[in-house]
């Protein structure tokens, strides 16, 4: 009975699997591409590539209708508006069309507390289905990283290019839950626990070659940075390329060097995610005032966020200030305009990031392309492709490094001037015209 139920079920799935496939390719958009960006009106470095990477398109050529697969409710007219005042990209909504989304809840992670990527996958198919069943393009761009359902996209006959902005799961994750090591997405719980890591190791390896076998489906992965190629090669078969993501310096590079209005400011930008550890930005500003109570300085975090908990977050961010005594120091920007970022970054002296891991640093190359003294983090993209030590900028990794670095930028600012000024000139490499010109020439064999 069992045996001839389990036979019933796997052959309905494969006869509607089949029957989806040919309806999908017969109700395919011919001369169409589609982008798959849950989110497009998010106002971060993954949106930048996404509206930048339409606007080169839409400039070569006005024989395609452009898709843009999202979960926002605004109207198309609300969200160029808001891309132009954030990014400053104008983009006119000629040949575009917004297709709204009823699953993205199935790959946000909030909505599962165990088995967060196992089930986050999974939704990534049913994402991918949903987007098939309403618009499917004859070329779909993923901007996001939902990978798993390109196996349904290429079935379909509809050609698959991924810009990946870092892999979904990495031999450095496994490495951290093999030595134990604590982070915001390996708790203490967990890493002070070894037999619970051991099973939790078990899924990260399972779930790494899963991931592996995305890659079969995708035509061509283009990669943000050195860091991300290499797992990328590693993990996937599929044709791969290094696209550094565009950098808007043109309006930072008419920021002026000079220190005429500069004050001790050190700034960061980035959205408030847990991965961005803003919290070490704080911990490193206490640190420093505790070491040198008579410089005066402020902190200024300037970032996004994309819904309550990351609001919640700022609010805990808030708080740990208020503990380490820093109330009147630390200094929270939340959703500003492009032109309100640009006053904020043009008092400042220092740039701060600080993400272990970041898969390239967009916000790197601004602070830089702001003459900025720009402190990364000491690892992946930021140290393999950006920032050349005591060049350009410097790389930190401890709470005590960033310490002494930023007060070496405050009290020897004007000393760093060559160092500021090869950061300026290292930003050009990472520009908006540069991406536009590599993606349109990737482009060129797909249209």
């Amino acid at each position: 009975m069992l045996c001839n139920l389990l036979l019933y079920l796997f052959l309905t799935i494969f006869i509607y699997f089949f029957y989806f496939i040919i309806r999908t390719r017969i109700s395919r958009s011919p001369k169409s591409i589609g982008f798959l960006h849950p989110y497009c009106n998010s106002g971060g470095g993954g949106e930048r590539v996404l509206w930048t990477s339409i606007k080169a398109l839409l400039s070569e050529t006005s024989s395609y209708r452009i898709f843009i697969y999202s979960k926002d409710t605004e109207d198309l007219a609300q969200i160029l508006e808001k891309v132009y005042k954030v990014f400053g990209i104008q983009i006119s909504s000629t040949n575009l069309q917004l297709i709204h989304l009823t699953k993205v809840k199935y790959i946000e992670a909030k909505k599962y507390p165990i088995g967060t990527l196992f089930f986050q996958f999974l939704g990534s198919i049913i994402l991918m289905h949903e987007i098939l069943s309403k618009r499917p393009p004859s070329l779909l761009i993923d901007t996001h990283g939902q990978p798993f359902g390109y196996f349904l996209a290429k079935f379909s006959g509809i050609q698959v290019i991924a810009y990946v902005h870092y892999p979904l799961i990495s031999t450095d994750m496994i490495e951290k839950v093999r030595e134990m090591r604590p982070s915001y997405n390996n708790s203490e719980r967990i890493s002070n626990n070894a037999r619970i890591s051991k099973v939790k190791l078990f899924y990260y390896k399972a779930l790494m070659k899963w991931y592996q076998s995305v890659g079969l489906f995708c035509d061509l992965a283009l990669c943000n940075s050195s860091w991300t190629i290499g797992h990328i090669k590693s993990t996937w078969r599929a044709k791969s390329k290094v696209l550094y993501p565009p950098c808007d310096v043109n309006g930072f590079l008419k920021l002026p060097l000079e220190l005429s209005k500069k004050k001790n400011v050190a700034i960061s930008i980035g959205q408030f995610r847990p991965e961005k550890d803003h919290s070490l930005q704080i911990l490193a500003f206490s640190e420093l005032v505790k070491k040198y109570p008579n410089l005066q300085g402020e902190l200024y975090l300037v970032g996004s966020c994309r819904d309550n908990e990351d609001l919640k977050r700022v609010e805990m961010l808030k708080a740990l200030a208020e503990e380490k005594g820093l109330k009147d120091l630390v200094r929270f920007y939340v959703n500003i305009d492009y032109l309100a970022l640009m006053d904020l970054v043009k008092c400042a002296k220092v740039g701060l990031h600080s993400m272990w891991n970041e898969h390239f640093g967009i916000c790197v190359v601004e602070l830089m392309a702001s003459g900025l003294v720009t402190i990364a983090h000491n690892s992946a993209g930021p140290k393999q492709d950006i920032i050349n030590h005591e060049i350009n900028g410097f790389l930190a990794w401890s709470i005590e490094e960033y310490a002494f670095y930023i007060h070496k930028a405050f009290t020897q600012f004007e000393e760093l001037w060559d160092l500021r000024k090869n950061a300026r000139e290292k930003s050009t490499t990472f520009s908006e015209e540069v991406f536009c010109a590599g993606f349109i020439s990737e482009m060129r064999a797909f249209l």
